[in-house]
């Protein structure tokens, strides 16, 4: 649950940086429209689905009832953690642009 608890709140921030993104205008134009901005949202993007896709894998190994889903769940919880943590600092980053 630790690691489905990270997924949800990186998943919100990433949204929350996009429309922010959409809707910032700097020197003319909308702040995603920047390739550091956009490479910062890729960079986010991947590590949700990453992390998506680590939740799903484990949960359908204990839903398989696998015997020793220790290692898979340790991975799973530490890199979830990790990325939550890093979507959400660059999200941060996104939302904190001054007018």
């Amino acid at each position: 649950t630790l690691s489905a608890g990270c997924l949800g709140g990186a998943r919100k921030a990433l949204e929350m940086a996009i429309d922010r993104a959409r809707t910032r205008k700097q020197f003319g134009r909308p702040i995603g429209e920047f390739h550091l901005v956009k490479e910062k949202l890729a960079r986010m993007a991947e590590t949700v689905f990453a992390m998506d896709a680590m939740v799903y894998l484990c949960a359908g190994l204990v839903d398989r009832h696998t015997e020793d889903v220790m290692l898979e769940t340790a991975v799973c919880k530490l890199f979830c953690s990790e990325g939550g943590w890093q979507v959400i600092d660059d999200a941060l980053q996104i939302l904190n642009v001054k007018p």
